[in-house]
């Protein structure tokens, strides 16, 4: 074979791969996809006994949670959530809701509940790869009554990570449980590479 195809072929092969799109994921797959660390898509810290995890959302979740299966309102809402970044952060002691840990105590544990429902929106913001700090555009406490394994946090920022490059942090301060400052590190090319959801 000469240089010539040989050069050929493999530019041909180099085309094919970069024009592929990686195959959709069931809703389960997705979120097995999302929990997996390696994805760069979760970001987990334990402090005192505490676990704190970060979590980026799909978009094509957020969607799904809110459109059925008609085309033209999915890509209605693909342009309004363009710039929407969404997390959920979890926070939970020995495997429980975090704030299990004070049900034996009322004042702290309506603490909580409002920290949780409303004062967290002081204690976030994302800093951008070009030190951007963006406020949370919205927060809102996912009450599962006890029947969860860890506390859920829904966290929306106007920060287009997508169409961004390099890394960006979200960075907690918990003034609640005195367990200090966090930073969780999210890429955009990790943000870029999550699979599409099969429709």
């Amino acid at each position: 074979m000469s240089t010539g195809r040989i050069v050929l072929l493999v530019l041909t092969l180099i085309m094919v791969t970069c024009s592929t799109e990686r195959t959709p994921l069931s809703e389960s797959e997705l979120m097995a996809y999302v929990m997996n660390p390696g994805n760069g898509t979760i970001v987990s810290q334990e402090r005192d006994g505490i676990t704190f995890d970060m979590i980026y959302r799909p978009k094509d979740m957020v969607i799904a949670s809110q459109v059925d299966d008609d085309p033209d309102r999915w890509k209605e809402e693909e342009r309004r959530l363009d710039s929407l970044d969404y997390f959920v952060l979890r926070i939970s002691r020995d495997g429980e809701e975090i704030q299990n840990s004070f049900a034996g105590n009322e004042a702290k544990f309506n603490s909580a509940i409002s920290w949780l429902g409303g004062r967290i929106a002081n204690d976030l913001y994302l800093v951008t790869d070009r030190k951007e700090h963006i406020p949370p555009d919205q927060t809102v406490f996912v009450p599962s009554f006890g029947m969860a394994k860890a506390t859920s946090v829904l966290i929306v920022f106007r920060s287009a990570l997508s169409q961004r490059k390099g890394k960006h942090s979200i960075v907690l301060r918990d003034s609640e449980f005195g367990t200090g400052m966090y930073e969780f590190s999210f890429d955009s090319e990790n943000i870029r590479s999550i699979p599409r959801l099969q429709r």
